[in-house]
């Protein structure tokens, strides 16, 4: 069976707890940094990461979280990375950079809370990149609690905890690795997936009533010929699988999370314009 997912987040990534409620049935676990001292309390209050709220979150989330300290050394590692990808003329999001830092170290999957902070980080592959790379992108349609934030966090909380839901999820996030690993036929692929998909949702909704709908996505097989980006979109239910080009991710923060596990995982709203990616220079 495929390995628990843990995300690694940032500093502030607690604070939407709608978001919260979406990441906590995405990931088996939540690394999230936490202040170390007094003095770094005090930081976090002054730059409204609400520390005292983290705190309250961490109690809810129970053991479905874990709390890293962002010490010093942390702290000077994301400066570094910071101001190497600053002095290449990039555009930086600091606080996604946090989450790759720890992502690094601990060999996480990097968290993104929306299509948006992700392609920031990741842009798609223009004409002019000589040394572009091929992913895998995969889709899944999920269920998640409808109605105010702070209760659907804790439903979603409650969900998480249950066997048969961590066994479903489970189960998609191995077929996900087989898919890649085993060169399974997409239309076979997406099929099997949303059979899958079916039964977990149908957990949730029987579980919390009330949901509404998001996309998950995950980006495995980073560093695929571009023989392999021949595979053309497909789509069945929930499901989906296609190939995607990124721009030289050596400009990036360095993280490796071999030719089969998930590389990067980020979840938005289902009427997003264009949600997956431009399939056309894909395909």
């Amino acid at each position: 069976m495929s390995q628990e997912r843990w995300g690694a987040f940032s500093v502030k990534d607690h604070i939407d707890a709608a978001a919260l409620a979406a990441d906590v049935l995405l990931y088996d676990k939540l690394r999230l940094p936490v202040p170390d001292n007094a003095k770094e309390v005090e930081r976090w209050e002054r730059m409204g990461w609400k520390p005292g709220l983290q705190r309250e979150r961490l109690d809810v989330l129970g053991d479905l979280a874990e709390p890293i300290q962002w010490d010093e050394n942390r702290q000077q590692i994301w400066a570094q990375e910071m101001q190497r990808l600053q002095q290449k003329g990039l555009k930086v999001n600091g606080f996604q950079v946090t989450g790759m830092v720890l992502a690094g170290e601990l060999n996480l999957v990097p968290a993104y809370q929306s299509l948006a902070a992700f392609r920031a980080d990741y842009p798609e592959e223009t004409d002019l990149d000589q040394e572009a790379q091929t992913a895998f992108l995969m889709g899944q349609r999920f269920a998640v609690p409808k109605g105010d934030p702070e209760k659907a966090l804790q439903k979603a909380v409650q969900l998480a905890k249950t066997p048969e839901f961590k066994e479903h999820r489970l189960a998609i996030y191995d077929w996900q690795e087989q898919i890649v690993k085993q060169k399974i036929p997409p239309k076979d692929a997406v099929a099997q997936m949303d059979k899958m998909l079916t039964k977990y949702n149908a957990i949730v909704e029987k579980a919390v009533k009330d949901v509404y709908w998001k996309y998950g996505f995950t980006v495995a097989g980073i560093g695929l010929s571009l023989a392999g980006a021949a595979v053309n979109p497909f789509a069945a239910g929930g499901a989906l699988l296609g190939m995607v080009g990124f721009a030289k991710m050596s400009t990036k923060p360095a993280f490796y999370a071999g030719p089969h596990a998930p590389a990067a995982m980020w979840h938005d709203f289902e009427n997003v314009q264009k949600p997956f990616w431009d399939w056309t220079k894909h395909s």
